[in-house]
């Protein structure tokens, strides 16, 4: 039995306005929440600049930029110091219909990991908070998994699909962006800061990892303009 398998770069290049900037580039890690945030957030991947939040049935992406740097504190007085004014822009990609008990684990632990001291949502300080490479949504519709990883400051997704299992199934839903659009083998994705886009995956079949692979296509299907 063949496991169909569609590997992709996802919509968020998380590290270009960084790299833009000239700022130094971050290793990004999936970080699992264990009530240091408030919410129903599973895992955040972010490094202050780029805030990915991945919850049960939807994934909530923010991007910040600097209005205004601030002055280094120079004493008490108000005239002393002013603190730094940001702008955010966040939208969000929903899994319409997908399964209510989904489970969202985690692959590949790094060797790194956080302590959080003080926090707005606990009592007591939480330690030892482990990274993790990737994370995945097992069984987000049936026999459907969609594992999501880091590399090369992109965002990548698989989706495993198992034998018998419908890729139709599998929907997408933007919320806040301006314009989305299916060109060719492009996904484009507008917003009021920047233009991103998405490469249609490259799909194949196999029966395990050692097997041959045989290549699948697949396409693009927009329902509507969302």
């Amino acid at each position: 039995m063949r496991t169909l398998t569609l590997i992709s770069s996802f919509i968020l290049a998380i590290g270009e306005l960084a790299a833009s900037a000239g700022s130094p580039s971050f290793h990004w890690y999936f970080r699992e929440n264990r009530g240091q945030w408030e919410g129903d957030v599973r895992f955040r991947c972010t490094n202050g600049e780029r805030d990915i939040a991945f919850f049960k049935d939807k994934m909530v992406f923010s991007t910040r930029k600097t209005v205004d740097p601030g002055l280094p504190k120079e004493g008490d007085l108000p005239h002393q110091q002013r603190f730094a004014k940001y702008e955010f822009l966040t939208y969000a990609v929903h899994f319409p219909g997908s399964n209510p008990n989904v489970e969202v684990s985690v692959v590949w632990q790094s060797s790194a990991y956080v302590n959080y001291i003080t926090t707005n949502n606990a009592a007591a300080p939480i330690r030892k908070v482990p990274d993790y490479e990737a994370m995945e949504y097992r069984n987000l519709y049936p026999g459907i998994h969609l594992r999501f990883s880091v590399k090369d400051s992109l965002l990548k997704y698989d989706i495993f699909l198992e034998p018998g299992a419908r890729l139709e199934q599998l929907r997408m839903v933007y919320e806040g962006i301006d314009q989305l659009e299916a060109m060719g083998n492009t996904l484009k994705v507008k917003t009021a800061w920047f233009e991103l886009r998405e490469i249609i995956p490259a799909s194949f079949t196999g029966n395990g990892e050692n097997s041959k692979e045989i290549p699948v296509k697949v396409n693009y299907h927009m329902l509507n303009d969302s």
